[in-house]
């Protein structure tokens, strides 16, 4: 009886730091995500030069990565035209 409960204690405590591993990892996902879109809003306001606040961009289609690529790559190939699609 006491090798089942120890073998039983040993399986939990497996399972549990099975579960912690994979939620630090997540979180360390999460956390990397996080921190590039914040350093692609900073880059965004200086190359925009914005003064104030940016639009609220919440349900937006894109993200703040994305909105810098595009920035740069207006920049650099200079179009003509831009077509923004609104839903």
């Amino acid at each position: 009886m006491v090798e089942e409960v120890s073998a039983l204690e040993s399986k939990l405590l497996k399972a549990q730091k099975e579960q912690s591993d994979k939620i630090t990892r997540d979180l360390l996902i999460i956390q990397n995500r996080l921190y590039a879109q914040l350093e692609s809003l900073s880059w965004l306001q200086r190359r925009l030069y914005i003064k104030g606040q940016l639009p609220p961009l919440r349900g937006w289609t894109t993200s703040l990565d994305v909105l810098l690529r595009l920035h740069a790559h207006i920049m650099t190939v200079r179009p003509k035209v831009v077509v923004v699609l609104l839903r």
